[in-house]
């Protein structure tokens, strides 16, 4: 079974990257009749398109395949991939992103007991491997089915 990022989520880049291109080319326009003052909007308007493209291509490019041979995941080009041979548990830590905790949830390799974490984790894909692998202590696992 492959998992994806939302349609809803996919999609909202576009808009906002074709808002973006129009103000590069309003400012652009507006530069020739009032002089250097758009060039800020210009620049503004590059470096946004930029990050939403960029965005916009990890979201698109986001999947994991869970199968009977083992777990497969990619976003952008991050790839990676376990056989459930080697897989020991389903493994959490939490790492401090925007100044908050937040955590964060993957496979455990049997041999290192390396965590690598995946791209996304819908509670589909989440009840697939708790049946396959088991799952979170309760009191994380709470944590991470909250709204």
């Amino acid at each position: 079974m492959t998992y994806r990022i939302p349609p809803s989520r996919r999609w909202k880049y576009p808009p906002l990257l074709c808002l973006c291109v129009a103000g590069f080319w309003l400012a652009w326009f507006l530069h020739h009749f009032a002089g250097t003052l758009f060039f800020y909007p210009i620049g503004i308007s590059a470096v946004g398109a930029i990050y939403l493209i960029r965005e916009s291509w990890l979201d698109w490019t986001t999947q994991v395949t869970v199968d009977d041979v083992g777990i497969r995941w990619t976003r952008g080009s991050v790839q990676g991939a376990l056989r459930w041979e080697e897989i020991s548990e389903l493994g959490y830590r939490y790492e401090q992103r925007a100044g908050r905790g937040t955590l964060v949830v993957g496979v455990v390799r049997a041999r290192t007991r390396i965590l690598h974490p995946l791209p996304i984790m819908p509670s589909e894909l989440y009840e697939e491997l708790k049946r396959r692998i088991g799952g979170l202590p309760p009191q994380v696992e709470s944590r991470f089915l909250a709204p």
